[in-house]
């Protein structure tokens, strides 16, 4: 008999599958038992399907889905042509940090560019001063392009 974690209940060791050596008890079991776990599983499914509900729905997602999967077929092209996975990246994360306070970039196409796997993987959602710098400069240049700045 194991005592779950979560409901506290003795039950029989067939309640805690084993985990492939990836669980995170003894012997590479999971902690709580059968129920516990999908009780907790179905309810974080639900909350992550109701995120991925609302991210389609955005204003800003549905004016830009045509131009979005246009970048996404270029990306499958490039990957195809070079034999690299290629990923989009987002120029400013859609969310991470920066100097401890929170940001928030958009999935539009004016927010992103094509980049290697391993590169993109390797950034996490760090978003910096220098990237903070850059990103400014490149929005003030396109402004005063236009004459839409006061200088």
């Amino acid at each position: 008999m194991i005592v779950c974690n979560r409901c506290k209940h003795d039950k029989p060791d067939i309640e805690y599958l084993e985990a492939n050596g990836k669980g995170r008890g003894p012997e590479g079991r999971f902690l709580w038992c059968r129920n516990c776990r999908n009780t907790v599983l179905s309810r974080m499914n639900a909350v992550k399907q109701r995120r991925r509900k609302n991210q389609e729905e955005a204003p800003m997602a549905r004016l830009y889905r045509s131009e979005m999967l246009k970048i996404e077929k270029a990306r499958r092209a490039i990957s195809d042509l070079t034999g690299v996975q290629h990923h989009i990246e987002h120029i400013v994360p859609l969310s991470g940090e920066r100097a401890k306070r929170p940001i928030c970039g958009l999935h539009v196409p004016w927010n992103v560019s094509l980049c290697s796997a391993a590169l993109n993987l390797s950034k996490g959602a760090k978003f910096s001063e220098k990237d903070a710098a850059r990103v400014e400069a490149d929005q003030m240049a396109w402004l005063k392009a236009r004459g839409l700045t006061a200088n």
